[in-house]
Parts: C-alpha cells; sequence; structure tokens
C-alpha cells in the first residue's frame, strides 16, 4: 500500500520534519493566540468541547452566552467529532487543539507522497511531501482550529483511492473513494460535489468492467454516501423548522459575501461585516440563517448588472489574480495567519504554480485522468464565486500543488537525462522497470 519499505522510511522521515515546522508554526508563532468568542475558531473548539463533555451538537456561541441548549447545525459534523478527541484527553487548550489540527496536517502530507507516488513514482512522492512540508499555505492551515487540513486530507486520499480504482476498479475501492469524499463533506458542505462529481462518475465509466459491474459500483458509491451523510441530513430534517441538509451557516455567508461594501471599493470580491443580518428574527438557526440567505439573495437580484465585476473579483482573490498585496493583509487581519507567514505563502504559491501547470500537462500526455483535478479545482472556484474570495477556500487546491508540482519537477528532470531521440515517459517506464526488477531480484542476492 505504501510502496518499498525505503520509500515508506523517507516519507515517515519527510512527515516527521514536517511535524516540526507545524510545531513551531503552532507553539512559537502562534503560541496561545487566543481565539475571540465570535469566531468560527471558538466555535469549532468549543462545539468539540460541548460535544466530548455529551451535550451533542449544539450552538457554541448561545451556550457560551447563557448556557442555552440550542439545536446546532452552524457546521457539518466531522471535524468537531475529530477535534473532540483531544477535549476527551484532557487537552482543552487554544495550544493544545492547534498542535492536534497540525498532526492532521502531518497525515496530509504523508498522503500527498503517497498520491505523487501513485502518479509518477516513488522520487516524485518524496519531492511532492517535501514541498508539502514547507509549503506555507498547508502549515498555516494545519495550525489553525479550523476544518482545512482535515477536507483536505480527506480529498487527498479521496483522489488516492480514486486513481487506484482507475487502474483496478474493486468494490473496496469504490467504497473508499466514496468514504473518503463523503467524510470530506461532512467537513466541509461542498465536499458533496466531490461525492457528485468525483466519486459516481468514476464508478459509472470504471473502465474494463461491463455495465452492470459500473451500475453496481455506482450503488456502492451511492450506498455508502448515505449510510456517512444520510444520518445527519435526516437530523437536521426533523430539529430545525426551515429545511436544512448539510449545514445551517450557509444563509449568513451569502449574506457577508452581498452588499454595498463587497460590490466595490476596498473589499469588492471580499466579506464584510456590514453585510451580516442585522435583526435576528425569533426562532431556532434554520429560521435565523433563512432570513440572512433572503437577505442575500436579494440584494444579488437587486445589483445582477454588478456580477459578472464582482464574480470575476472573488475568483481573481481566490487564486491570487486580483488584488494579492491587499490579501496578504486580509489574511493577516482577518484570518489571523501574520504578515510575514501570508507573504511567504503568496511567494510559495506564485513559485509552485509553473511546474504544477506543467506537471498536469504531463499527466495527460501519458494518459492519467485529470478530470478529478479539474473538478476539485472548478469546486472551489464555484465556492467563492457565490460567495466571496478568502484565501484558505482554495485549501483543496494548495494540496494537490505540491503533487502536480512534484510531477513537473520529475517530468523535466528526466527530460534532462533521458538519452537522446527518446521520450520523458519512455524513460519513466525504464526507470519504473529497473526498480521493479531490483526489488525482485533482491531476495535472489540474499
Amino acid at each position: 500500500m505504501f510502496g518499498s519499505a525505503r520509500f515508506t522510511a523517507r516519507l515517515a522521515i519527510v512527515s516527521a520534519f514536517a511535524a516540526g515546522i507545524r510545531i513551531v508554526e503552532a507553539v512559537v508563532v502562534r503560541g496561545d493566540q487566543p481565539t475571540t468568542k465570535v469566531s468560527d475558531e471558538f466555535g469549532y473548539l468549543k462545539s468539540a468541547e460541548l460535544l466530548a463533555h455529551g451535550h451533542g451538537f449544539i450552538n457554541p456561541y448561545w451556550w457560551e452566552l447563557d448556557h442555552s441548549k440550542v439545536d446546532s447545525a452552524i457546521h457539518p459534523p466531522f471535524f468537531s467529532i475529530v477535534l473532540a478527541i483531544p477535549s476527551r484527553l484532557g487537552l482543552e487548550s487554544v495550544l493544545g487543539y492547534r498542535i492536534f489540527n497540525g498532526f492532521i496536517g502531518v497525515a496530509l502530507v504523508f498522503a500527498i507522497g503517497l498520491l505523487a507516488r501513485e502518479l509518477a513514482g516513488e522520487t516524485a512522492g518524496l519531492v511532492a511531501a517535501v514541498i508539502a512540508a514547507l509549503y506555507p499555505h498547508l502549515w498555516i492551515s494545519d495550525t489553525a482550529i479550523m476544518p482545512e487540513a482535515l477536507f483536505c486530507l480527506l480529498v487527498v486520499l479521496g483522489l488516492l483511492a480514486a486513481y487506484r480504482f482507475r487502474k483496478h476498479p474493486t468494490w473496496l475501492l469504490a467504497a473508499a473513494t466514496a468514504t473518503a469524499f463523503s467524510l470530506a463533506a461532512m467537513t466541509r458542505s461542498e465536499g458533496v460535489l466531490l461525492v457528485a462529481f468525483v466519486a459516481l462518475p468514476l464508478a459509472l465509466f470504471a473502465p474494463g468492467v461491463d455495465r452492470t459491474t459500473r451500475l453496481k459500483f455506482a450503488g456502492v458509491v451511492c450506498i455508502v454516501a448515505g449510510l456517512i451523510i444520510g444520518p445527519w441530513v435526516v437530523r437536521n430534517l426533523i430539529v430545525f423548522d426551515k429545511t436544512t441538509t448539510m449545514a445551517s451557516g450557509t444563509g449568513h455567508v451569502l449574506a457577508y459575501g452581498n452588499c454595498d461594501a463587497t460590490y466595490s471599493g476596498k473589499f469588492l470580491g471580499y466579506w464584510n461585516d456590514t453585510c451580516a443580518l442585522k435583526n435576528w428574527p425569533p426562532g431556532d438557526e434554520s429560521v435565523v440563517n433563512e432570513a440572512a440567505q433572503r437577505q442575500g439573495l436579494h440584494y444579488v437580484r437587486t445589483h445582477l448588472g454588478r456580477q459578472p465585476v464582482v464574480v470575476s473579483a472573488r475568483v481573481g482573490r481566490l487564486f491570487e489574480l486580483f488584488r494579492p498585496g491587499q490579501n496578504v493583509s486580509f489574511n493577516a487581519f482577518f484570518e489571523r495567519r501574520g504578515v510575514l507567514p501570508s507573504r511567504l505563502a503568496l511567494a510559495a504559491y506564485y513559485l509552485l504554480l509553473a511546474p504544477a501547470l506543467y506537471g498536469l500537462y504531463v499527466m495527460r500526455r501519458r494518459g492519467l485522468m485529470i478530470w478529478p483535478i479539474v473538478v476539485i479545482t472548478g469546486v472551489v472556484a464555484f465556492i467563492a464565486a457565490i460567495t466571496f474570495g478568502v484565501t484558505r477556500y482554495r485549501a483543496p487546491f494548495d494540496a494537490l500543488l505540491p503533487v502536480l508540482a512534484a510531477v513537473g519537477i520529475m517530468a523535466l528532470v528526466d527530460r534532462r537525462i533521458r538519452p537522446s531521440g527518446r521520450a520523458p515517459d519512455e524513460v519513466l517506464v525504464d526507470h519504473q522497470q529497473s526498480r521493479a526488477g531490483r526489488e525482485v531480484a533482491a531476495p535472489v542476492g540474499q
């Protein structure tokens, strides 16, 4: 599963290096940086503590205000469930949560290495892992008490299962792909789109099998997704007054991104607190969420002429094509990422783009499927287009950059060392065959 013992050992060393970077970021850079009681970080850590102490999924902000037990689905539940582990172990400190989430990021580095190995061999796997260990966008996200590290880990694991399924379609790999993407949906709601547009098409167009088997694979995907996502959706449909499926915070997001402040001027394409719903109606979360959604949609409908500009600004911000310098300031202040880390992250992002794009081209030339990567990129762009351009919404794309960059870098290396007149792919095949021959011959030599 992990490749040769040598590769696994080296990947573990790189992962240990990644752990060191994330511990330094959590302890030295962020330290005991407090979480404000209206922030997402506070909401996640408090939800985990309440869950760990048997209170179920209740609104953390109302509990903090007056210990009111109000049913909640502000966010999908899986990150809170995972974060409840250190809470149950008594590690209920901001620093403890940061370090715990940092180790989720270490697992992400390991998974990135495995995915790159699957696509381009063991050397590419190690290169990708080193890049991921050093890439600031990843270690910044990993030490925030936010779900991006877990979401990215599940997306990468889903892709790893998907590429293996593409080579050898089996029931187990179909279930593994569906499981990873379904848990991703239970971490961030947009993960549902990956189930629908990656896992399901992969099953329906599985190579080398007949139509009946493909339909059975699709059935496995649907069953697994239903078992993982279904209970949460049913719970929400029962608990709340207004129809709620994955989360009751989508309306607030819509409101925050649609008002005068975000349609022109400094915050064009971003979010602003002046956009938020001000007069909350009485009722549960779903009632308030519906009011916020109604406010946001009303503004959209009455400003349709500005949509091309606003949507372009949102997507431009996401991919650092629009006001990147301002985004650094916003990331440092609003996202609390720090000025120097945000600058390093922007520089590293630009540095990785060219080899990553070349890596995607190389994959296409080698006949490897690239549409799942395109879908993931499209999903993050779509989410920004309908909400606002916050850098952390790009997290899955950032997690794929080291993989694609490693594929591109190794292709360039192979091109430089290949014999005259031979294609890079032929050299790669020779390397793989030679390595396989050595691995087979090793026991004989002993």
